[in-house]
């Protein structure tokens, strides 16, 4: 008898065949405790082995793509013996099959779902939120944990005050997508950031309207925030940016970095390092920090472009104060300065104005960051090399990966000489070179 059952390794699909030898397996194990099923397969399949589950199952995963009619069926007839439900990919304007339209029309007896006690639902809603949930949550006396990354409860009273009832507070604000219509606005989106003051995740990602007035709502909503992912979202400017981290006094996880991913959508601004002298971040906790710098350098550091050229003594003022903001974060595992997530190597994003990287220009200041791991300043207009190895390796004992400190073939053979000799304990990544 199997207590478990997942379909590992997952397939795009499970033939009508597997499906049929699924329901089997599942009504053939009475003592089965927990189905996982990632593979697509027809609602029909999805309905029989929910509404037919043994007894003695107590969680359900799905992360099949299913219909938005299909979940809400599923969440109100859920068997009452079922204490943890994920359904992890709905979609609204998905068809559900049309053999199951009949079961769908069946009046079931009211189900009583007192005994679920964890919920995590996600999915492409599109304003189907209340559709779904609502006959569900008032029936669910005892539920404890509640994740909706991909739901809009913070906009809906409805689903925010049932969950409240049950103690339930959201803790993770995404916004993904908002390119037009009403819920794009600056306002809006500030006010999706006031319908709670106990936000501990906020992801932002391709939310070009987003500029001064969500700004501000972060501003006053720093007070439990852990993790602050702002991609795509160009309307914010780096005094903004700064705005979070000097308010933000539990702040783990600080990202903004993202390109223009071909044309077709705008970076977030970078940080700007002149912006941050005289003052200090609030938080000393920071765990990654995924982010693009930038700091006036020489007429000649910048490759002859004219903007923010600056003195030497200038912008190694402003390099040194900005490492030793990095240098207060004793607990940074996570520090990429010049790559984006799609990890694509190309000098249309080479950034000349970014940080030198040198023991010169301030990174000696990072001696006590002894639990980095990583280390990514590829596409950086940097000058660090075997000297800037030398020390990492000295000091950074947790370190695992450095990558883009190779930006030219000489130095690329001359590191790789000394990589031979030195044998360090962490990998030096392939450059852009």
């Amino acid at each position: 008898m199997f207590h478990n059952v997942r379909d590992y390794p997952p397939l795009a699909s499970l033939s009508i065949r597997m499906q049929r030898d699924l329901i089997d397996l599942v009504a053939g194990n009475p003592k089965l405790k927990s189905l996982e099923v990632y593979s697509q397969m027809s609602s029909q399949t999805l309905l029989h082995l929910v509404h037919n589950s043994p007894i003695n199952i107590r969680a359900f995963y799905f992360g099949c793509v299913m219909n938005a009619v299909v979940a809400r069926f599923l969440l109100t007839y859920l068997p009452g013996h079922i204490k943890h439900l994920v359904m992890d990919s709905i979609d609204s304007e998905m068809d559900h099959d049309k053999a199951v339209n009949d079961y769908l029309e069946t009046q079931f007896p009211a189900v009583d779902h007192s005994g679920l006690e964890g919920l995590h639902i996600n999915g492409d809603f599109r304003g189907f939120e209340e559709y779904i949930l609502m006959p569900f949550l008032n029936s669910c006396t005892s539920l404890k944990r509640f994740e909706g990354p991909g739901i809009s409860c913070h906009r809906i009273k409805r689903i925010r005050e049932s969950l409240e009832r049950r103690g339930i507070r959201l803790k993770t604000l995404r916004l993904r997508d908002l390119h037009q219509g009403s819920r794009s606005e600056d306002h809006a989106i500030a006010h999706s950031v006031k319908a709670s003051s106990r936000w501990i995740e906020i992801h932002f990602l391709k939310c070009p309207k987003a500029g001064p007035l969500t700004a501000t709502a972060l501003r006053h909503r720093c007070d439990f925030l852990e993790t602050v992912s702002l991609d795509h979202c160009p309307g914010l400017t780096s005094a903004h940016l700064l705005l979070i981290m000097y308010h933000a006094k539990v702040l783990q996880k600080f990202s903004t970095f993202s390109y223009s991913n071909r044309g077709k959508h705008s970076a977030t601004p970078p940080l700007d390092a002149v912006d941050m002298l005289g003052t200090d971040w609030a938080t000393t906790s920071l765990r990654v920090f995924v982010c693009k710098v930038q700091v006036p350098r020489t007429l000649s550091q910048t490759m002859g472009l004219p903007w923010h050229a600056t003195s030497p003594e200038h912008s190694s003022q402003v390099q040194r104060h900005f490492f030793r903001q990095l240098a207060r974060q004793t607990l940074l595992e996570e520090l990429r300065l010049g790559t984006d997530h799609g990890d694509r190597k190309s000098w249309q994003y080479f950034q000349c104005n970014s940080l030198d990287m040198t023991l010169q220009s301030g990174l000696d200041e990072l001696r006590d960051l002894d639990k980095i791991r990583v280390l990514d300043i590829k596409l950086l207009n940097h000058n660090a090399g075997i000297w800037e190895l030398e020390w990492m390796q000295r000091n950074w004992p947790e370190l695992q990966c450095v990558d883009g400190i190779c930006r030219d073939m000489v130095g690329a053979m001359a590191i790789n000489t000394w990589r031979k000799k030195a044998k360090p304990g962490f990998k030096i990544a392939k450059s852009i070179a």
